[in-house]
């Protein structure tokens, strides 16, 4: 408590967390609730009971803010961004997501899914936010750095924070297990399209197994 009091500048903070190595179970955990009050601006992770304590939506919501509006230059009045202290943010909440790669097991499968599910629109509105940042030019280098680190956090939310591989996407459907009658639906739609073509096929051709010729060079 004393050092979220004391700590209020977010590149601080990010050198903090990064001083405090996790020799120990209980120093990780304690460098993992510091983070995640920092990135959430809220004491409560530092009380809170391990089953409430991370919350994937609740960090969702914090990028929809003020501190990752990468295009407030770009507004009316609006006020040049920081894009120092977006790198900086962004490795807090790399620390914050640490100990979420050796979670326990799950309940259920649909506990599971619904993990992985938060975990995908986590990963999409990170994506979202470095896909906006425009670092054409030498000159953007903060912003290169910024984007570069949004990256790499996003890349390891699909690869190292989920429990399985995002889902495959193909034309009618992906290749998760609910959607299999999504996809053997459009493949009877499929199969229908491609028998009423055979259908009229046939009857373009004559009886002598020859297609029949055009009306305009009948005599």
């Amino acid at each position: 408590m004393f050092l979220y009091k004391t700590v209020q500048d977010v590149t601080i903070q990010n050198q903090l967390l990064k001083h405090l190595l996790p020799t120990t179970r209980r120093m990780a955990f304690l460098r993992h609730r510091l983070a995640l009050a920092f990135f959430l601006q809220d004491t409560s992770p530092l009380e809170d009971p391990v089953r409430n304590m991370f919350d994937l939506k609740r960090i969702t919501l914090q990028l929809h803010g003020d501190r990752f509006d990468v295009n407030r230059h770009k507004k009316p009045r609006g006020s040049t961004f920081d894009f120092w202290a977006l790198t900086a943010l962004t490795s807090v909440l790399d620390t914050a997501i640490d100990s979420v790669t050796g979670r326990d097991g799950f309940p259920d499968r649909k506990a599971e899914a619904q993990f992985n599910q938060d975990v995908d629109v986590l990963a999409d509105r990170i994506k979202a936010i470095f896909s906006s940042i425009q670092d054409s030019g030498a000159s953007h280098l903060k912003r290169t750095e910024a984007k570069e680190g949004l990256q790499a956090l996003h890349y390891r939310l699909i690869y190292g924070v989920r429990t399985k591989p995002r889902p495959k996407k193909f034309w009618f459907g992906s290749s998760e297990p609910g959607e299999w009658d999504e996809l053997k639906q459009s493949e009877a739609v499929m199969d229908k399209f491609l028998s009423l073509s055979r259908t009229n096929m046939g009857e373009r051709i004559g009886g002598n197994g020859n297609p029949s010729p055009p009306a305009s060079d009948a005599l």
